[in-house]
């Protein structure tokens, strides 16, 4: 209830609304159709931030290849840009951050030069650059590991490394936000490239499930998704399986909250991020419902990576710098602060502590409102 106020300013700015033709498409038409046969409730548009002029060809991500989406260029960078005052240095990666006297100087990798692989690039000539304030907003990836890369790089005379910064939790307790595809096979023509990559959804409390543009080949191959019946993943039986796949393959994704047993930790290697521990688990009962929608059409599930040797897969990776008011944690939940070191801030995906249960952009967003408004001096101060 507390960032409701924030959820509408950042809906307001993005233009956040449903495809008023969502339900006519024949995917959201077979997702409904299945859902109903498995007596779940029926799906409800999805609230997307698109331009009305989409073209509802499918290609969402990971961007719009017309410039039909709705972000944050559009919007907040934008706006930032006609103050006169917005300055961008792009092909640069961060390297650490230290204090230097009552502000920071932040170092940082050029990849102008480098073709592919660049956020990979951890050598060569290093820039700096200092600041009053310094947001780092890397991601649940990325973040905890710049930060724990400034607690141990070596720096030069004259800076100081951060302050008391702890790190019981920093990288640790990642969440995959529950993320899972199940796919399947039905005779019913679905045509899931057509309209936007996700239309509509179905609460079921603990997870949605939407339907979703199918996974490319490309993809769906390298995750090794499998056909029933077909036992190696190559061959023409394999390759025969996929004819139909932009026709009558029906996805459905589930987003939510992550099964137990999770230690999911991010670390620095040598510049770089590496991830490691045990994959998450599903929300209980969220695959067997993305099925039973399939199996009521007469369809056949498609065999997934976690069903064969337990693999998942997340576009939407929260937690690392999780907030909180205790002084174990990374950032002061008031603010987004990390702590002992004023003007100093984390704002994205890595402060969330759990799965807000929802595709977590538009919480992130809200967050972040509500912490400027705090940092600025505004109206939306946190409890403490």
């Amino acid at each position: 209830d507390q960032l409701d106020p924030f959820y509408a300013r950042v809906e307001q700015r993005l233009g956040v609304a449903a495809l008023p033709d969502a339900m006519e498409f024949d995917r959201v038409k077979v997702f409904a159709e299945g859902a109903r046969k498995a007596n779940l409730p029926p799906p409800a548009p999805l609230p997307l931030a698109l331009q009305p002029s989409c073209t509802r060809c499918g290609w969402c991500v990971p961007i719009c290849a017309f410039g039909k989406k709705t972000t944050m260029a559009h919007t907040y960078l934008a706006d930032a840009q006609r103050t006169g005052r917005l300055g961008i240095l792009s092909n640069r990666k961060a390297a650490y951050i230290a204090r230097i006297g009552t502000r920071y100087r932040v170092w940082f990798w050029r990849t102008d030069s480098v073709e592919r692989d660049y956020h990979r690039v951890a050598t060569g000539p290093i820039d700096a650059r200092d600041a009053d304030i310094v947001v780092v907003a890397a991601g649940a990836i990325e973040s905890p590991v710049l930060l724990e890369r400034s607690l141990s790089a070596e720096l030069p005379a004259g800076v100081e490394r951060l302050r008391d910064v702890p790190t019981r939790f920093l990288g640790k307790g990642l969440d995959g936000t529950g993320d899972f595809v199940q796919g399947g096979f039905v005779s019913q023509r679905v045509d899931g490239f057509k309209g936007s990559v996700m239309m509509s959804h179905i609460d079921l409390g603990d997870f949605v499930l939407e339907d979703i543009h199918a996974i490319p080949i490309a993809a769906a191959v390298t995750l090794g998704a499998q056909a029933a019946g077909v036992t190696k993943n190559w061959g023409s039986a394999y390759k025969a399986s996929f004819r139909d796949y932009g026709r009558h393959l029906l996805a459905i994704a589930i987003v939510g909250k992550q099964g137990t047993d999770r230690t999911i930790v991010v670390t620095d290697d040598n510049g770089n991020a590496r991830v490691g521990g045990t994959a998450y688990q599903p929300a209980p009962g969220s695959l067997d419902a993305a099925r039973s929608i399939i199996t009521a059409l007469g369809g056949q599930p498609i065999r997934t990576a976690w069903e064969t040797d337990r693999r998942v897969f997340t576009v939407h990776p929260t937690g690392g710098c999780a907030m909180a008011d205790g002084g174990d944690a990374v950032v002061r939940a008031r603010d987004l602060q990390v702590q002992n070191n004023p003007g100093l801030y984390v704002i994205d995906g890595s402060v969330l502590p759990s799965s807000p249960l929802r595709n977590p952009a538009h919480t992130i967003a809200a967050i972040a409102e509500r912490a400027l408004d705090v940092i600025l001096g505004g109206s939306g101060a946190w409890p403490s």
